[in-house]
């Protein structure tokens, strides 16, 4: 597991997330530029998306679909 302080680059060089068209934060290891490609937003979409994102809208869709794939209401 990657562990680091989220930072926010120029906004330039970062990625906007696929869901709510925000900024994905970069992830700095050791003062270095590390992880910046967010996170996989299925099944939401295809794309990459940001941390709030993922927590909010991406693993609430996961475990809803989990749920009724196992007939749990």
């Amino acid at each position: 597991m990657i562990t680091g302080k989220v930072v926010k680059y120029k906004k330039h060089e970062m990625k906007k997330c696929s869901i709510c068209d925000d900024y994905i934060d970069v992830l700095m290891v050791d003062g270095e530029r590390g992880w910046d490609d967010g996170h996989n937003a299925e099944p939401v979409n295809g794309g990459r998306c940001c941390n709030k994102c993922n927590d909010d809208v991406v693993i609430p869709t996961r475990l809803a679909q989990a749920l009724k794939e196992r007939g749990v209401k």
